[in-house]
């Protein structure tokens, strides 16, 4: 889902939540590198979070802790790639069904809203299983 986007960053982190602030600053150093305006970098700062967080709750639940991967990288067309891989549970988000939101503040599920932050920030959400790997691409359109 990344080919053919040359000099793309990469690391590889435990997945586990002290490892979430690192991964922050890493993606913020590249952003700056990569001159990533400032309202896509946060809009890949929350996605990045949410999707780190969601891989280190979920994605192992029940066996030993794995690891994530990570890549940024801009596309010819200045749109910026955000993308993670594991080895965790199978779970495609972009055929996750969102309940709707209630009408009272006081009546909101504050779990399951992730995707829906997700979907909202990134113009595109691509998933696919490869063997036992999870791989999931958003993309923030240049501006």
């Amino acid at each position: 889902m990344t080919a053919g986007l040359a000099g793309a960053w990469a690391v590889v982190l435990p997945a586990d939540a002290a490892a979430i602030p690192g991964l922050w600053q890493e993606l913020a150093g590249e952003c700056r590198r990569l001159r990533v305006d400032a309202a896509r970098t946060e809009a890949i700062r929350l996605c990045a979070e949410e999707i780190a967080t969601n891989i280190v709750r979920h994605a192992y639940a029940g066996r030993p802790a794995g690891e994530m991967r990570v890549r940024l990288a801009v596309r010819g067309d200045g749109a910026v790639v955000l993308a993670f891989e594991d080895e965790g549970a199978p779970f495609d988000p972009t055929a996750h069904v969102e309940a709707p939101v209630p009408g009272r503040a006081e009546d909101l599920d504050l779990g399951g809203l992730g995707i829906r932050l997700v979907r909202g920030f990134a113009q595109d959400m691509r998933y696919e299983r490869v063997g036992s790997t999870n791989r999931l691409a958003l993309v923030f359109a240049g501006g």
